[in-house]
Parts: C-alpha cells; sequence; structure tokens
C-alpha cells in the first residue's frame, strides 16, 4: 500500500524543510555532483526546533539520498516522524519539497495523540 500526501498544511512537516529542518545529525555522509546529490547513511536525524507555533519535530531513518536541484528527499529503508504527540512512520518515501508531496511506499502506521484536558 502507498500514502501519498499532499501539501501537509504544516500539519507534520511544518513550512519549508530547506529552512525548518534545523540540525542534521548522521555517521557518514558523502557529496556527489559537487553537492547537487548528498547520501547520508546510519543514524540520520533531522530536527526542527520548536518556535512559538509548532513544536520540536524529527525525522529519523538510517538512509538518505538528497536530491537538491529537484528539491526530493528519498530513501528505501524504514523512516519515522515525529512532532509533539503525532509520529509518522513506513518503509521507503519520497519527498518534494516544492511540492510538498510526501510518498511512504509500505508498513505505514501513523499516531495521532488528542491533547489531554
Amino acid at each position: 500500500m502507498t500514502l501519498c500526501l499532499f501539501d501537509l498544511d504544516n500539519t507534520l512537516l511544518a513550512g519549508d524543510s530547506d529552512y525548518e529542518w534545523g540540525q542534521f545529525l548522521v555517521d557518514r555522509g558523502v557529496l556527489a555532483r559537487e553537492g547537487d546529490e548528498i547520501f547520508l547513511y546510519d543514524n540520520v536525524e533531522l530536527v526542527r526546533e520548536p518556535d512559538a507555533q509548532r513544536p520540536a519535530a524529527r525525522m529519523t531513518t538510517s538512509f538518505l539520498h538528497i536530491i537538491r536541484d529537484r528539491s526530493i528527499m528519498r530513501t528505501d529503508r524504514e523512516v519515522k516522524f515525529v512532532e509533539g504527540r503525532r509520529s509518522l512512520s513506513g518503509r521507503g518515501m519520497e519527498y518534494n519539497n516544492d511540492s510538498r508531496e510526501l510518498v511512504l511506499h509500505s508498513d505505514v502506521q501513523a499516531r495521532f495523540d488528542p491533547e489531554k484536558q
């Protein structure tokens, strides 16, 4: 089963990922084609710091391929997104920053815990 979300309405991946993901944590990385393609391996973690409107967000995977000139991030591995009390995970992902389209290819799971009152 493929899950495709269009323009996430700032639900899980708010803002422009070129600017919003404030920090990359990774064990190993490779630049190819003069930096137009980036390959990140082992313990890849992208973190967006919290601000007044949103909690911190975190994406984790074991491999991430970034194609800068096409604004695409992809992996064939397990990937997990966590923002506040929400999480989304699956195996295989492609995210297009220009169209704001996120596709998870299989084993998709989501969890949205309501705020406690």
